[in-house]
This record gives structure tokens, sequence and C-alpha cells, in this order.
């Protein structure tokens, strides 16, 4: 087995603050995720959701319209954005299928 060497005080006291300062990032990173988590689910949010489930084309348009104000990243932007653009497309085939037929 390899020997462990004795550090210092000045090495402890280094090695220390990194440990401190990688503990510090990793808790702030969880933190963003928590207040994201948070946001998502406000009420505006939910009626933008909704909105984009019902009416599409206005959703899609208010989803990045309020994209600020929404606080969603841009993988979520995304991912509400193919939503809408399925379920547009469902109601596009629904309209034609009645009406064409």
């Amino acid at each position: 087995m390899a020997k462990k060497k004795k550090l210092s005080k000045e090495e402890l006291r280094i090695e220390n603050e990194k440990i401190r300062e990688d503990m510090h990032t990793q808790n702030q990173g969880s933190s963003e995720d928590s207040e994201r988590i948070v946001n998502s689910l406000k009420g505006f949010n939910i009626a933008s959701y909704a909105l984009l489930l019902v009416l599409p084309i206005i959703g899609i348009w208010w989803l990045w319209y309020k994209k600020d104000k929404l606080k969603l990243n841009q993988p979520s932007m995304i991912v509400w954005t193919g939503i809408g653009v399925v379920i547009l497309v469902e109601q596009i085939m629904l309209i034609y299928q009645n009406f064409a037929g």
C-alpha cells in the first residue's frame, strides 16, 4: 500500500479551501434547479402550458413572447414548442378528416 504524504498546515488550508469551493458550487447548482422547478409550477406558467395545449398556435407564440417572465431554460422552451407542434398537427389532421371526408 502506498503511504499517504503528510501535508503541511499551509497545504492543508489550501486543500480545505478547494473542497469548500467545490461544495459551494455543487450546492449552488442544486438551488438553481430547485428554483427553476418552483418557477415552472407557478400559476402563470401553468396557464401558459394550458394555453399551449388548448390553442397551440397562440400558446407557442405566447411561450416565446413571455420567455423571460416564464423563466424557462432553452431545452424546456424547445420541449414545450415541440409538444405544441405535435398537438397542432393532430388538430389539423382531425379537421381534415372531419371536413374533407
